[in-house]
């Protein structure tokens, strides 16, 4: 039987984290997408959960914070997606205690640049010719991420 898949994020931004996560499962089984808000809190059904955000002043959304209090991860696979301006891989881990102390098990994260949203750098970023959308190369390695997250390439991670 396939697994159950769920990715909850946040989108504040101009839509890149939602696209990010939409191209990422397009066209696979079993997977759902859930926007914050939401009440979205029995996930006993499902074995792999997501969460991507974009970076709000260095840390993922406050939002998926307090929705991950509101979970029981006991025994999931959790994994994380982000799109920054800044382009920090470093950000992919940030939630990993949250999930830990719910009882989940961090397996990954996938981080790609995407536009600068905050309307200082946004403006700057758009004078010297800056992204204005993900770049497509990095909505296939979202879809590689995918891939192998399912094909079990991070079941033993250690993050």
């Amino acid at each position: 039987m396939d697994s159950k898949k769920v990715i909850i994020f946040c989108n504040k931004g101009g839509g890149n984290t939602k696209n990010l996560v939409e191209e990422s499962i397009k066209n696979l089984k079993n997977f759902e997408i859930e926007m914050l808000p939401s009440n979205k809190t029995d996930i006993s059904s499902y074995d792999y959960i997501g969460f991507a955000s974009g970076i709000y002043y260095m840390d993922f959304s406050k939002d998926i914070y307090d929705h991950i209090e509101k979970l029981n991860l006991d025994g999931k696979k959790c994994f994380t997606m982000i799109s920054s301006g800044a382009n920090l891989s470093k950000f992919i881990s940030y939630p990993k205690n949250a999930i830990e102390k719910k009882g989940g098990k961090f397996i990954g994260g996938f981080g790609c640049k995407g536009p600068q949203t905050f309307f200082l750098f946004k403006w700057i970023s758009y004078l010297f010719g800056g992204a204005t959308t993900i770049d497509k190369k990095d909505l296939e390695k979202g879809k590689e991420f995918i891939n192998d997250l399912l094909a079990g390439k991070f079941d033993n991670n250690n993050n």
